[in-house]
């Protein structure tokens, strides 16, 4: 769907907040707002993507995997970027879980 510049700076507000707050209840629409492709501001849309990408650190781990998943196969290298490290990070730790280090 298509939205318009103000809604997609009150929704990159709101993504922020929601990051720090972490409730895995966003995520449906997190993801559903990641999958928007057409505005006719592309700037801002990518800086709302990249808000979504960036503030992920506080929900649960499996909460995340479907949106990791949508953001690796992006063509913005920094929301790719994000996603590969987010997963690096996690094949580590649970290498360290299985082999029962730390």
């Amino acid at each position: 769907p298509m939205i318009l510049r103000s809604s997609i700076r009150k929704n990159t507000q709101l993504i922020r907040v929601l990051g720090d707050i972490g409730n895995p209840v966003a995520i449906p629409i997190l993801e559903k707002l990641s999958k928007t492709s057409f505005t006719f501001f592309p700037g801002a849309l990518a800086d709302m993507k990249l808000a979504i990408y960036g503030n992920l650190e506080n929900y649960p781990e499996e909460a995340v995997s479907a949106l990791l998943e949508i953001g690796i196969h992006m063509k913005n290298s920094a929301i790719k970027e994000i996603c590969q490290k987010y997963f690096h990070n996690r094949k580590n730790r649970n290498h360290h879980d299985f082999h029962g280090n730390e």
